[in-house]
């Protein structure tokens, strides 16, 4: 007597994928491990591109012209998931979360609005050659917003909402360093 597992492997290859794309991305990671027909369907682009949004924002032009070379829906997802894309503008930063797909943004210190930002004896601004991406760890250049005197700090900052993942949950984190 056959296993219902053997049962499930023998439905096309497609059905197989759209089953697995209603799932989310380690799932999918998960039941490639099942057996080689789970494996081909888990790695599939019918699966992959509904992990992948399908409102992405555009990104500077160097990293767009990498990001649509890449050969799958599936490197594409890990590719944004791993390395943040610079979006148009240069100020924000774009990838996804690997657990659930979602876009994650972090807007740089020249996207924020910060009180007497332009007066130069309340605020300067600095270029830190040794900053590290807080998710990948890798080194870029930016900008920070040093310092030098104000009574009150006020901190704005706005993403357009559709730019942002429906039904997920979003929070919102300011980095900052202090010296002595």
């Amino acid at each position: 007597m056959e296993t219902a597992a053997c049962w499930i492997e023998r439905l096309p290859e497609e059905l197989l994928a759209a089953v697995i794309s209603l799932t989310s991305p380690p799932d999918a990671c998960r039941v490639a491990a099942v057996s080689q027909a789970f494996l081909a369907a888990a790695d599939s682009d019918a699966a992959w591109c509904r992990f992948l949004p399908r409102d992405l924002p555009r990104f500077v032009n160097a990293y767009e012209r990498s990001f649509v070379a890449l050969p799958s829906c599936k490197v594409r997802f890990l590719h944004l998931s791993d390395d943040p894309a610079l979006l148009l503008g240069r100020v924000t930063r774009m990838w996804l979360d690997k657990a659930t797909g979602g876009k994650c943004y972090m807007l740089s210190a020249r996207a924020l609005d910060i009180s007497w930002g332009d007066a130069p004896n309340r605020w300067r601004w600095i270029h830190l050659d040794v900053l590290h991406d807080i998710k990948t760890g890798k080194r870029i250049a930016s900008e920070a917003a040093q310092l030098l005197h104000v009574a009150w700090l006020e901190v704005r900052g706005k993403i357009e909402s559709r730019m942002l993942s429906p039904n997920y949950v979003y929070g919102v984190y300011l980095v900052f360093q202090l010296d002595r």
